[in-house]
């Protein structure tokens, strides 16, 4: 089958073009799980900018990777664009993954080519798991990411066709259990862990002082709080806050202190400003050579200092070449953030930059080996969990048998009580429907122990049946992949209440 993709992004003409279809449901022992992905460790921010997708894009890219992959899930920050889904065809399945993403973003297939990789199995959920502990992320333990996970589940739970299968909405939930146990176990992630708290650190170490720099914060967002909260710990007095809505702005600023420009201000306010921060979801540069330089004739001598936290980048790369300016971009922050030791020059700090190293203490050390431990024990559930989907067909007919007594049962009975009410009879119903469930829980217990689930819960259903948000739990029912049971009935999955 051809499927007909709308390309486009910064640069990039729109065209028709075409890609070809592939594969379907998982099968064997454990579903097919495969992770298509590139991230801040196998690609350079030129390439990750290119291949980000906006919020407001999301729901169409997943829509039209649907038509080929029906099961997957994408998952994209300024540090990752991930793809995960499910599939008895992983060699073809990936292919098929880059090939779409190459045509979606307007990028040749051998351009992105060393920079994508694969997982299969539960090598997958394993850094899905990672990933959500905020283990491989560039400040080891930030929390933002657990919050993304959870936004890309509930993206793909929006969009037909097919919405999340059993087994791919399972390993995000268990992902998100995974990130939670890292947060409230360890001490990963405890201090100011973000990407903005390392920026102010950074600062912080070219600048020396940073109370009395004038600092300029573009982007009043999520990553733009995040850094205005780190440069209000780290006591900045002179902070303006510019962003497009100037009212968003504007609020932020009273929280921490500062004042508030739109973004028709910038020019004048970079001329006054010793540092210059950026972080907006904005799909185009925001800060350009043309106004570093007219904001450089207006200015002192004194070098500006701008980093810029944004993927898509905020600051036009070729500022960098003009005189007095130090430019940094998301990708020299790498291994730097308030959890890390540090050492070198801060001196020896320029546009070019580098990676800077540092070690982590014995503390961080410790906590990121109980981190791993943790990872590794939810996945072991989770190959476990996996396993028991064997037994859903036995556990069926099981049901499907004790139910059809249960039926006949009921039914002679009631025959020789004739003036029962209707009332009566549901709670007949209900009594024997609740009876046939509490004789069977050990049996169905020990049909999914013998495939690898000891301590079983509830039976989950099968692989290829999809989640069907008409028939979600009720409020203050648990909406985790555990508390699901067969209803031999209808047939479908419902959630249980005791």
């Amino acid at each position: 089958m051809v499927y007909e993709v709308q390309t486009g992004g910064r640069g990039a003409t729109e065209s028709r073009l075409e890609f070809e279809g592939c594969l379907g449901n998982a099968d064997g022992h454990l579903p097919g799980f495969l992770l298509v992905g590139l991230s801040h460790r196998t690609a350079p921010v030129e390439i990750r900018e290119r291949f980000s997708i906006a919020k407001e894009s999301l729901t169409e890219t997943l829509t039209l990777l649907r038509k080929a992959v029906t099961e997957c899930i994408i998952l994209s920050t300024c540090n990752r664009t991930e793809i995960y889904c499910v599939t008895n065809e992983p060699a073809a399945c990936g292919e098929e993954i880059r090939r779409f993403m190459a045509l979606r973003h307007g990028i040749a297939q051998d351009e992105a080519a060393p920079f994508w990789y694969e997982k299969g199995g539960m090598d997958a959920a394993r850094h899905l798991f990672k990933v959500s502990g905020g283990l491989d992320s560039m400040i080891l333990g930030e929390p933002q990411i657990l919050g993304q996970v959870r936004e890309a589940l509930s993206a793909a739970s929006k969009i037909e066709p097919g919405r999340v299968p059993l087994t791919l909405s399972r390993l995000f939930h268990r992902a998100l259990g995974a990130g939670r146990r890292v947060r409230e176990e360890t001490d990963l992630g405890r201090g100011p862990a973000s990407v903005g708290a390392a920026a102010v650190d950074l600062v912080q170490r070219v600048k020396g002082n940073i109370r009395d720099c004038r600092v300029l914060l573009i982007g009043a967002g999520e990553a733009g709080q995040l850094a205005a909260r780190a440069l209000e710990s780290a006591g900045v007095e002179h902070l303006t806050v510019a962003n497009r809505t100037l009212e968003r702005g504007q609020d932020l600023a009273r929280k921490i202190g500062g004042s508030a420009i739109s973004f028709t201000e910038l020019p004048d306010a970079i001329s006054g400003a010793d540092v210059v921060i950026s972080a907006t979801d904005a799909p185009g540069f925001v800060v350009t050579k043309a106004m570093i330089q007219q904001a450089g004739r207006q200015r002192a001598a004194s070098p500006l200092l701008l980093l810029d936290l944004a993927v898509p980048r905020d600051i036009e790369p070729q500022v960098a070449a003009l005189p007095n300016i130090k430019l940094f971009d998301i990708d020299h922050l790498r291994s730097i953030g308030p959890t890390f030791q540090y050492g070198g020059n801060p001196d020896a700090l320029g546009p070019e930059g580098g990676d800077l190293e540092g070690e982590e203490s014995q503390c961080e050390a410790a906590a990121l080996a109980k981190a791993e431990r943790i990872v590794e024990e939810e996945v072991a559930k989770f190959r476990s969990w996996c396993l028991s989907l064997q037994a859903v067909p036995q556990i069926r007919r099981l049901q499907e048998e004790a139910e059809s007594i249960r039926q006949r049962e009921v039914a002679r009975s009631l025959r020789k009580m004739p003036g029962f009410s209707a009332q009566q009879m549901e709670v007949v119903d209900t009594l024997t429907r609740s009876i046939v469930r509490k004789l069977l829980s050990d049996s169905i217990a020990s049909l999914k122990s013998g495939f690898g689930m000891p301590n079983a819960g509830p039976v989950a259903r099968t692989a290829d049946d999809s989640a069907d948000s008409s028939i979600a739990p009720q409020e203050g029912v648990s909406k985790s992949p555990d508390d699901w049971e067969i209803d031999t009935r209808l047939g479908i999955a419902i959630a249980q209440t005791d």
